[in-house]
């Protein structure tokens, strides 16, 4: 490190004796100003893009689902806080049509003490607020992808306490299974908080994943459909019977059952569960089916969760 950091006063020594003081202060001022206005700049576009997106869903509800927050559209907001206007060759393009809206009359609000304002005499910085779009287009989707079931965690632990107040922590871990899940694993008193609130916090995708059998389960969608596989087994009421009947221990019964079930190499130690077993791979297949399993981090990576990010 301290070679490296030598380096860089080495060269920065070699550059401002290889310029003259007139030129070096001008050039100076000029990276100081790009620095500036590229700070201003990316601030008032999150700004803008926060700012639109709340209005829009408040004044519209769940009217537009067509927030594609690329690359090209934060250009495009770049382009509207430098210039004051906006490039829409494709006039159907109600997404556009709506920012360029909302820009002109939160600026023209007299009540809104913060306004958008571009830098004096700005220079050529295309190339900059190019890569600083990037930036921004993968802060989005990265917050998004990877925070999505942390924040549907906040939601659903908030609001929960919010209408039961007492519920425990086991309860709303069983809840956040079942939304996620898309099960009923939880008490009946909680089934009709689930429907509701999963509309609210999930999209209507239609990908649903369907399996031929256990092989085809457990290779193509190993994580999602063994988790199904675990839920089921722990919460089987017939199972859990025939373990009390067969004296045995609930936690040790289970997870032999369930390392049986996802890995074709392991034996069964006990025969006594082998009928129920056998008689529960169909019944785990068709209702695995039936539940409409969405694989939600694919899911994340190609669709705008947008509108249940503003509600969560």
């Amino acid at each position: 490190m301290a070679f490296d950091v030598d380096n860089i006063i080495t060269i920065k020594q070699l550059l401002n004796n290889s310029i003259s003081n007139i030129n070096f202060d001008y050039i100076k001022q000029v990276i100081i100003k790009n620095v500036n206005d590229c700070n201003l700049l990316y601030t008032q576009v999150c700004y803008l893009i926060k700012l639109f997106l709340l209005n829009d869903y408040e004044k519209n509800g769940n009217k537009y689902n067509d927030y594609m927050f690329d690359e090209l559209f934060i250009r495009k907001c770049f382009k509207l806080i430098k210039t004051g206007e906006i490039n829409n060759n494709d006039n159907e393009n109600l997404l556009i049509n709506r920012l360029f809206k909302f820009y002109n009359e939160y600026n023209s609000n007299q009540n809104n003490q913060f306004k958008f304002i571009k830098p004096d005499n700005i220079n050529s910085i295309t190339h900059i607020t190019d890569a600083l779009s990037r930036d921004i287009q993968t802060n989005i989707t990265n917050n998004i992808i990877l925070n999505y079931h942390k924040y549907i965690r906040e939601y659903i632990n908030i609001n929960l306490k919010l209408e039961f107040n007492k519920i425990d922590n086991n309860h709303i871990i069983k809840i956040y299974n079942d939304i996620i899940n898309n099960t009923l694993y939880s008490d009946n008193e909680y089934h009709s908080w689930i429907n509701k609130h999963k509309k609210l916090i999930i999209p209507i995708l239609e990908n649903n994943i369907s399996i031929k059998n256990f092989q085809d389960g457990i290779d193509n969608h190993n994580s999602i459909f063994v988790k199904f596989i675990k839920n089921y087994v722990k919460e089987n009421q017939n199972l859990l019977n025939l373990i009390h009947i067969n004296n045995d221990d609930k936690k040790k019964t289970t997870e032999m059952i369930i390392n049986y079930l996802i890995d074709k190499n392991n034996e069964i130690i006990d025969n006594k569960y082998n009928e129920w077993i056998n008689e529960s791979k169909n019944f785990i297949i068709n209702d695995f089916n039936l539940s409409k399993k969405i694989d939600l981090d694919k899911e994340l990576e190609i669709n705008s969760f947008l509108i249940c990010f503003i509600l969560i």
